[in-house]
């Protein structure tokens, strides 16, 4: 039996007073459910300045996964743990588990494990969202075609399981550990939750005058993979074509790298911007939840994806989502959503034209969307999570 569970949230304390999507939503959900119902979990994080673990004491691990304190569970009792100091070194021992889900890329965090379990017999689980930097360098951060690659071949010798958030990954995952000709981990499948956590109710802010089923919505971190760029050209085109039909295009995440061009043109196109495009940044599950909720429908032409969780969010939200047809995302998808090529531009942009002026097309994809679609919580996933793990942790004698 492990003697602790110990969880990583690196990436969830660097994201503190950030609200959570993608990874950091999947790392902060695992670790509040260990945090919640694990006696034995304890967590760290890695120092990249020291190049070690440290410790967080459960008290500020709450701190650091709940965006808002009434969201802590009432059976949660800070006073009763085991008293660590923030900040103070981890020391690894044998029959530790490492639960690792954040975004540790940029750091040679695998490879200080890999140098612990010479000495202790520690199991690692480690999650793989994607492995996009390998498979498409071109539309990563310069240096990832050399980082991630690493990363990749630390995790198959350091890990003992690799969850994967799709089929597709699992492949993707699989089939290049396979032509490293190194050794190969267990490989598996994790769900991922599509539930958007509601905190309190805030005022409602000005873009909210758009109106229920006024708006079209693009949920995603803004970067030249996630297809943005031919949004903003189907819009122009749209509305020089029908100007009465088009409907406010609500870009919500973040601008990530290489798309300072694209934010200068969107910005300086005036007869969009910003009555027909707008760009929301950091953006309360509160508020997310109500623009999933009241948009018409919603987009993802993204060109490749390790999973598409605002595809899902869309879903589970009652709002037909037109998503790409590249990768993962058709698993996401099923046959509920209209799934089109990334690169064929006409289509969407018909498409997106039909679904802004065909009211029964609408009312026709929402009515199939409440009978088919069947939403995924992250309270099912993790424990699901868990038991696949627990399992792999019998069979080795853990």
């Amino acid at each position: 039996m492990p003697k602790r569970f110990l969880i990583d949230i690196t990436t969830s304390r660097h994201y503190v007073g950030r609200h959570a999507v993608g990874i950091v939503r999947t790392e902060r959900e695992i670790a509040k459910d260990y945090l919640v119902n694990e006696v034995r979990a304890e967590f760290f994080y890695y120092d990249h300045v020291n190049g070690d673990f440290r410790s967080i004491g459960r008290e500020k691990a709450y701190e650091i996964l709940y965006e808002n304190p009434s969201q802590v569970p009432k059976r949660l009792e800070p006073q009763s743990e085991r008293r660590v100091q923030y900040g103070s070194k981890l020391n690894l021992k044998n029959g530790d588990v490492i639960v690792s889900a954040g975004l540790l890329w940029d750091f040679d965090y695998l490879s200080l494990l890999y140098s612990a379990k010479k000495q202790k017999d520690i199991f690692v689980s480690q999650i793989i969202y994607d492995i996009i930097p390998i498979i498409m360098p071109e539309y990563c951060v310069p240096g990832m075609d050399k980082k991630f690659p690493k990363f990749i071949l630390d995790a198959a010798w350091t890990a003992d399981i690799l969850f994967c958030i799709s089929d597709s990954t699992l492949r993707d995952v699989g089939s290049y550990i396979a032509s490293l000709g190194t050794r190969q981990p267990v490989l598996t499948r994790m769900e991922l939750g599509a539930d958007v956590h509601v905190s309190t109710p805030r005022r409602a802010e000005s873009w909210r005058s758009l109106g229920s089923g006024r708006f079209v919505l693009y949920v995603s971190t803004i970067e030249p993979r996630k297809n943005h760029q031919m949004l903003f050209n189907i819009w122009r085109e749209l509305h020089e074509r029908s100007p009465d039909d088009i409907l406010p295009l609500i870009f919500v995440g973040r601008p990530g790298w290489n798309v300072e061009n694209l934010i200068s043109c969107i910005q300086g196109c005036h007869r969009l911007y910003p009555s027909h495009i707008r760009v929301l940044e950091d953006v309360s599950d509160e508020d997310l939840s109500w623009l999933y909720e009241n948009a018409r429908f919603t987009v993802y032409p993204s060109l490749y994806e390790g999973w598409g969780l605002p595809i899902a969010e869309s879903l589970a939200a009652g709002t037909p989502c037109l998503a790409s047809s590249s990768s993962s995302m058709p698993e996401v998808a099923g046959d509920i959503a209209e799934l089109l090529h990334p690169l064929d531009y006409a289509a969407w942009r018909d498409t997106i034209h039909r679904y802004m002026v065909d009211d029964e097309l609408v009312r026709v994809a929402r009515a199939r969307i409440a009978a088919s679609f069947k939403l995924r919580k992250w309270e099912q996933v993790i424990p699901q999570f868990r038991r696949k793990l627990d399992a792999v942790l019998a069979e080795r004698g853990f």
